[in-house]
Order: C-alpha cells, then structure tokens, then sequence
C-alpha cells in the first residue's frame, strides 16, 4: 500500500537518519499523488533540519501553492510544469555534487526544471535533524502533504537521469539488486526504500536501517506496478564445473533471484 496523507497531522519521520548527506550528489525519487496545494504550498521531504521550522540544513522539498515542485539547498531550485492534483507522477530530484553544484526535477522523467542551476551548499547534518516524509515547515509556511506517496527512495553519491530514476519507481526491487549492498550498479548507495506497507509502513527495505515511525498515515492502493514486497534479498546459486569421476560436468546454468523470479546471470572474468 501507499500511504495517504490528509494535510492535517500525518507524517512519517526518523530522527538522525544514517548515511544521508545532502551536500554532494544524491537522487530522491516517489511517486507523488497531491490532492491540494494550499494557501503555502505542501511539504513532501525533508532530509535536515529543523523538524517543521526553516530551512537551514539540508534538503526541503514541497509542492507550492502555484502547483509546481520546488526544492530548497541554502538557495532554492523550482519546477516549470504544475505538478497537477489527482494523479500518480513519478517525481524525481537530484543533485550533481558538492558546493554549488546543481539540481534537477523530473516528472514522469522529463526535465521540469534547469539542470544546472546553481545552488548553495546546504551545510552538514547535526545531531536531532531529521528525514522526514510530509513535513511543513515555518519559514515559508508550508503545511504538511494533502496527497500520498508509494516507494520513495534516496541514492547517495549517485546522479540518476530522470528517465532512469523514473524507470527504477516502476521496478523498485532493482534498486536493491543495483544500490544495496554489494549491488550490481553502485554497492551501498541506496540509503533508504519505503514500500509502505500496511502493518509495518515506515520499514526501510535498503537493509541500512532507516526506518520510519509513522503518524496517522492511512493505507492507499499503490500506483501499478509498485511491488508489495521484494522477497528476499538477493543470493546467487553457484554454476561451477565439478568432477564428477570421470570428467567435468556443468551442474546448471548460474541464476540470481531478483526479488520474484530466478533470472539467468552472467559472471564475467576480467583477463588483463
């Protein structure tokens, strides 16, 4: 399920999160449904602090009153497109490094915003910050998410494009196998993965830790093709040549489990 937030007083949060750092390249993705943007706009994410006040650390990301998605690093960064109100989109945000390096929004990955805007560097995390879905925040009087969000998921140290970003929302279990541990693409980046669960919602699926403590977030139907679960983590069945006596014998063709089927797998050896 995904969850539902009202605008009111739900939200989903964990104080000190691990192995976040806003201040270098990193890439946040969900799918986002908005019902209403308010009279200030809604918040969506933040990773920093503080919880519900101004943005002084890290990153803040909201739809505004206007309908576009706008995401603030010291200086801010803002969508050309109005998100819409109604319907499933796949948003993504990313940042190109350290420093001033700059942003870019995607929806249903497509550009919505300059990839090279420049922006400030947002400052280190302290201690009691937060990662928090559906925050407000007081500085420019953002209210909590009137909408809801399925499988939002942060990789840090990676720059995605928006089509690839957009394509892992539709098969989020690949973002284990890719950026999990020992992933195929960039071991160890994927630093949180919420299936948002009924039951367990704010359980990180990364395998970092990351999980969130929810409030009042109420079970909504998922966009399709979100999984409700991705099985169990990914492990290898070897395809080795044994001796079986009298000469090598190939015991089966070398599979991975990719979090709902086993899948042929290529092991490549690299001779210099």
């Amino acid at each position: 399920m995904a969850r539902e937030f009202s605008g009111t007083s739900q939200y989903l949060l964990r104080t000190d999160p691990t192995g976040l750092n806003p201040n270098a390249a990193w890439t946040f993705g969900c799918w986002l449904w908005v019902d209403g943007y308010g009279t200030d706009g809604r918040g969506i994410l933040r990773v920093g602090g503080p919880e519900g006040g101004a943005i002084t650390r890290g990153v803040y990301i909201y739809v505004r009153n206007s309908g576009v998605i706008r995401a603030i690093v010291g200086t801010d960064i803002q969508g050309v497109t109005a998100f819409g109100t109604g319907a499933w989109k796949k948003l993504v945000i990313t940042r190109s490094g350290s420093g001033t390096s700059g942003m870019s929004i995607y929806l249903d990955g497509s550009a919505t915003a300059d990839a090279s805007y420049a922006t400030d560097a947002p400052g280190a995390l302290a201690s009691g910050d937060v990662l928090k879905l559906g925050d407000s925040s007081s500085s420019i009087g953002a209210a909590l998410l009137d909408g809801r969000i399925a499988a939002p998921f942060w990789l840090q140290g990676v720059e995605l494009s928006g089509t690839d970003a957009a394509a892992y929302l539709s098969d989020a279990c690949s973002l284990i196998t890719d950026f999990g541990a020992g992933g195929a693409v960039t071991p160890d980046a994927l630093k949180f993965l919420f299936l948002l669960q009924s039951g367990a919602p704010g359980t990180d699926i990364s395998g970092v830790g990351n999980d969130l403590t929810d409030t009042s977030t109420t079970d909504v139907a998922d966009p399709a093709g979100v999984p409700t679960s991705c099985g169990a983590p990914p492990f290898y069945l070897a395809s080795l040549y044994r001796w079986n006596g009298s000469a090598w014998v190939a015991p089966g063709i070398l599979k991975r489990w990719n979090g709902s089927a086993w899948v042929p797998h290529t092991m490549k050896i690299y001779q210099p």
